[in-house]
């Protein structure tokens, strides 16, 4: 749960691609609507990212900033490690997330940063 009062938090899945679904968590404080929205991405394995991204998240959100922590594998995708160094695939994922945050009505403000970890 963030910090940030007035936050607004839900668990997403975003339809990135057709036929492919990915597992997120959209926070957005109050007031985000004009300073912008983070999208942090990762891998679903990597604990130690995940934990350093719920960090920078919540930092953000303080900071008055929306996040999405997006996890850019399935589950089942995470088991090949061939696919963390499939650039294309991971690329047109980010392009479909951020797709889907512009479409969102509070996200589609004039702000939107991608940080990847």
């Amino acid at each position: 749960m963030s910090e940030h009062i007035g936050a607004r938090e839900r668990k997403v899945n975003i339809d990135v691609l057709p036929e492919t679904l990915l597992s997120g968590h959209l926070t957005v404080p109050w007031g985000a609507y004009a300073r912008g929205t983070v999208l942090l991405a990762g891998f679903p394995r990597a604990k130690p990212d995940a934990t350093r991204r719920g960090s920078l998240a919540a930092a953000l959100n303080k900071a008055g900033l929306a996040t999405l922590q997006l996890d850019l594998l399935r589950a089942t995708e995470d088991r090949d490690t061939t696919n963390v160094f499939d650039v294309d695939m991971l690329a047109e994922r980010l392009v479909g997330a951020t797709r889907w945050l512009r479409a969102q009505p509070e996200t589609a403000g004039p702000g939107a940063w991608l940080y990847r970890r």
